[in-house]
């Protein structure tokens, strides 16, 4: 648009040219004033344009005087300006003023599973200067592990339970319990609501039945269940089988688990 105003500008420069307006449809009643509109704001500049007489005559027949010519060029140089470039300096304002309140990035929302994994990245950063001067300093980097799990909350899980084996068992009314965890959302229900927690969850009990089977789903949830709780047990109910009994006993210290008989544990100290 530069070289186009640019080229027309050395044009009307270099050549002597002669203005002539006609129509075949419009009177000069309908062109007079809205040639006149166009220049206004020009005018409130002070540059000289044709006015309502000059208009007019140049509707009638070529204008070839000087003034004539200097303002009816000075017109079209401004129409070239207020319709090529006045738009696109108002879409270059917009995109600035868009710019500008987009300076300051806003996070997306991230889904319930990655919690936790944002808490690392959001931990806080302090300085700690030693006695060797000021330019010794070392950043101090706060984990969730540092959080007061001892104000924390009493939670016990169900994992993947049959109702009649959750009636069995009676917590106490200020624990929290998730009754039965079938499944990936459910689990995700879990870890929103620990992460939630200011302090995290001072101990959790996680309830599996002993006649299934620790699979990677129960190993992945265990990993997730100590990010929150630095004391995370287990038990089982419905031990009748010994041999079943022995290899989650070794599941569970693989696990890095609490071996767990009896559900006061919550409470133990």
């Amino acid at each position: 648009m530069s070289g186009v105003w640019l080229g027309l500008g050395v044009k009307l420069l270099t050549q002597d040219y002669g203005f002539y307006w006609g129509s075949t449809l419009l009177f000069s009643e309908h062109i007079v004033p809205v040639v006149v509109a166009l220049g206004k704001p020009a005018a409130w500049l002070g540059l000289a344009l044709p006015d309502a007489d000059l208009v007019r005559a140049t509707g009638e027949g070529v204008q070839y005087a000087e003034l004539a010519r200097y303002q009816w060029g000075a017109w079209l140089l401004w129409v070239v300006f207020l319709v090529g470039w006045l738009p696109r300096l108002l879409l270059l304002l917009f995109a600035m003023e868009r710019l500008w309140q987009l300076r300051k990035p806003v996070p997306l929302p991230l889904p319930p599973e990655w919690l936790s994994v944002k808490a690392w990245f959001d931990a806080r950063t302090t300085s700690i200067t030693d006695a060797r001067g000021r330019g010794a300093s070392h950043p101090l980097v706060a984990t969730p592990y540092e959080k007061d799990f001892n104000q924390g909350e009493l939670v016990w899980v169900g994992y993947e339970l049959a109702p009649h084996l959750v009636q069995q068992h009676k917590f106490e009314e200020d624990a929290k319990g998730f009754a039965q965890v079938d499944g990936r959302q459910q689990q995700v229900e879990v870890l929103s609501y620990l992460a939630a927690l200011p302090h995290g969850a001072r101990k959790i009990l996680l309830i599996c039945d002993a006649n299934l089977t620790p699979d990677r789903g129960l190993k992945r949830f265990a990993a997730e269940l100590r990010i929150h709780s630095e004391a995370v047990g287990l038990m089982l109910i419905a031990t009748s089988n010994q041999e079943q009994k022995h290899m989650w006993r070794e599941q569970v210290d693989s696990m890095q688990l609490e071996w767990v008989e009896r559900s006061d544990w919550l409470r133990q100290e």
